[in-house]
């Protein structure tokens, strides 16, 4: 998808300075034309700009600065939906196989572990008494056990 969307922008980036250097055809492109509603009103402007070299050059300068803000807003929000399926991608099979996942991976964790942060088993008191700890112990004992998960190499 990414590379379907990276070549389609480089015809656009190529599509318009032979315009821009040669001009208008004389005529528009007959799907144009045949617009319900606007087509008599876009075959007479562009036969209007066709003619008039200098109104050509004013309307293009007139709307890059537009055309590249839009072309700007809509990278961003497709960036920004792009994440959420990505999200949601990867989340809706952790969420179906998470179980499966997690028994297929190796544990690090020795069973002996409980909630203590030191390794030691739960409800024997710890050396300051784990109420004790508990209280004196801002963090919570997360980074420890995070460190303690990690092989030694």
């Amino acid at each position: 998808m990414a590379g379907s969307l990276a070549s389609s922008a480089d015809n656009l980036i190529d599509f318009p300075p032979p315009y821009i250097e040669k001009g208008l055809p004389d005529d528009p492109p007959g799907w144009l034309v045949g617009l319900p509603f606007f087509g008599s009103e876009i075959d007479a402007a562009w036969h209007r700009l066709a003619g008039n070299r200098e109104e050509l050059n004013a309307l293009v300068k007139r709307l890059i600065a537009p055309a590249r803000t839009v072309a700007l807003v809509l990278g961003i929000a497709a960036n920004g939906l792009l994440n959420r399926c990505r999200f949601s991608y990867v989340t809706f099979f952790l969420y179906r196989d998470g179980a499966a996942i997690s028994n297929a991976l190796p544990s690090r964790r020795p069973a002996s572990w409980a909630a203590n942060s030191r390794g030691e088993p739960a409800g024997q008191g710890a050396r300051h008494g784990g109420q004790r700890h508990a209280r004196h112990c801002r963090h919570g004992g997360g980074p420890q056990g995070t460190v303690a998960m990690i092989p030694a190499s």
